[in-house]
């Protein structure tokens, strides 16, 4: 069984939810049109989130990188359809509505370093003593914790 982190999760409802299909059909061998159109969704939409071909294949079950990059392509040639078009936009406007309130961007490998210490529990409860024990005390100070602390300063 491929491997799910809590944002791949996230992404394989949305569309499920989106396209008509079980979440369990996405990561399956099927071929009907629907699922394997919804596979190709949820490569598309990995790939445009930043995951690397290989890390979508090893997500999703396919054998190698070869797998995900033919899904995308392939996907981008069906946007060109109306209701390709649609429906990918509701599977986005979806994920926008169950996103996480802020969403910081860094870099793989610190952010794979992030994820161990969380999993750990040792480093803290909470994401802000996390990032305190990975940036150090005063650098997270500097940054703005509401928008109250940016007017103030």
């Amino acid at each position: 069984m491929p491997e799910e982190s809590g944002e791949t999760t996230r992404f394989i409802d949305a569309v499920a939810n989106g396209m008509g299909v079980r979440p369990i059909d996405l990561l399956s061998h099927k071929k009907s049109k629907k699922v394997v159109l919804a596979r190709q969704m949820l490569a598309y939409l990995l790939r445009k989130q930043g995951f690397s071909y290989p890390e979508i294949a090893e997500k999703m079950g396919y054998k190698d990188h070869t797998g995900p990059m033919n899904s995308v392509a392939v996907f981008k040639l069906k946007m060109a359809e109306a209701l390709v078009t649609a429906q990918l936009h509701a599977v986005t406007k979806a994920l926008e509505s169950t996103s996480p309130r802020a969403r910081v961007v860094m870099p793989r490998p610190l952010a794979t370093r992030l994820e161990v210490l969380l999993r750990s529990g040792c480093y803290g409860a909470t994401m802000e003593e996390v990032i305190e024990r990975l940036l150090g005390h005063a650098v997270y100070q500097l940054l703005p914790l509401n928008p109250q602390t940016k007017e103030q300063s």
